[in-house]
């Protein structure tokens, strides 16, 4: 018997899917921590991000006559590094080597948006990345992490938040940027009155929350990231200098596409497909400015939306290395799964 399984771990928490043979059905439940691997694998579950890599050598076990093969694409893991948590966490088995595939969440999505083929998958939300496929192996740019930068992400624009509201403190920013500062401080007082709203209480905040919980410190960022993108669409006092941040990240976006571009050998002036996803492509304000951006850069390109979430890609991945489909094989199995009932909102894109 084999079994095919993906885990795809972002946010809080991670994702994991299970395949038959032959790429049958998932199924799909649920679980809360304390999860016994072995005793259930073929669902879907959910686990805590961050244990991950403490669990993967759990599956290297499943008794006889069953085949295993596991495929990540976990926060964390990233390619461009060499020495990464999760290939220490593999070399310490023989039977690991064959039986675990280490991959990135870009390429999930990639592969998810679409299927194999060609085209770029742009994220924006908590982090910001490309990844670019077109005629060679897949690419990715941006996605360093905040120690990088992670330029133009949620987490970055609630970063340019901050540098406004240290300044307006210090008695060093000038307009617009002290005006900006004013609103986003009162815009958090509004949606918490029960806490000050200055510049030493937030930096404060966020400097307790990231000692003990990292993920929560970058997405209280994206949060007040996410007020800069509301600001820079409204008529606030704030709204000049929250665009002149937005057309910045919007910039740095286009840069990612380019260097995507640039490493396969794909010129500006040719056409290719690209999909954004992400939760700051949500706002249907800032996808309609970036598109503008984004066709003056490269007037042959082809926005298109994603066939598929990232799971669906991860669950096509895990199927694809256990059993060598080739990418003509992965839209038929795509589209069996994706018109199940409960798979729609789960791996639809």
């Amino acid at each position: 018997m084999k079994l095919h399984i993906g885990i795809l771990g972002y946010l809080m928490r991670s994702v994991g899917i299970v395949v038959g043979e032959s790429g049958s059905l998932p199924r799909c439940v649920h679980f809360d921590d304390g999860i016994d691997w072995r005793s259930s694998v073929d669902e879907l579950w959910v686990v805590p991000h961050g244990i991950i890599d403490k669990l993967l050598p759990s599956f290297l076990y499943y008794g006889p006559g069953k085949v295993l093969t596991v495929t990540t694409a976990v926060t964390g893991y990233d390619p461009r590094f060499l020495g990464n948590r999760f290939r220490f966490v593999l070399s310490a088995s023989s039977a690991a080597a064959s039986q675990f595939h280490l991959s990135s969440i870009p390429e999930a999505a990639h592969m998810g948006a679409f299927l194999g083929g060609d085209g770029v998958l742009l994220r924006c939300g908590h982090s910001a990345s490309a990844f670019t496929r077109i005629g060679r192996p897949g690419v990715i740019t941006g996605a360093w992490n905040t120690v990088g930068g992670d330029e133009a992400s949620g987490t970055w624009l609630g970063h340019q938040a901050l540098h406004c509201i240290t300044r307006y403190h210090d008695g060093s920013a000038t307009l617009p940027r002290s005006a900006l500062a004013v609103e986003i401080l009162r815009r958090l007082e509004r949606r918490n009155p029960t806490i000050r709203s200055d510049a030493p209480t937030l930096l404060e905040e966020l400097h307790m929350i990231r000692e003990t919980q990292e993920r929560a410190w970058k997405h209280r960022l994206y949060e007040i990231g996410l007020e800069v993108v509301r600001i820079a669409q409204s008529d606030s006092t704030g709204s000049e200098f929250a665009l002149r941040i937005v057309e910045d990240s919007q910039e740095q976006l286009v840069d990612l596409v380019y260097g995507g571009l640039s490493q396969s050998g794909v010129s500006k002036i040719e056409p290719f497909d690209i999909c954004l996803s992400g939760s700051i492509f949500g706002d249907r304000w800032y996808v309609t400015r970036f598109i503008e951006n984004l066709r003056r850069a490269f007037p042959s390109v082809n926005v298109k939306p994603p066939l598929y979430s990232p799971i669906m890609g991860i669950a096509l991945m895990a199927v694809q290395n256990g059993d060598g489909l080739a990418a003509s094989d992965l839209p038929l199995l795509a589209s069996t799964w994706g018109n199940e009932p409960w798979a729609k909102p789960i791996i639809r894109g």
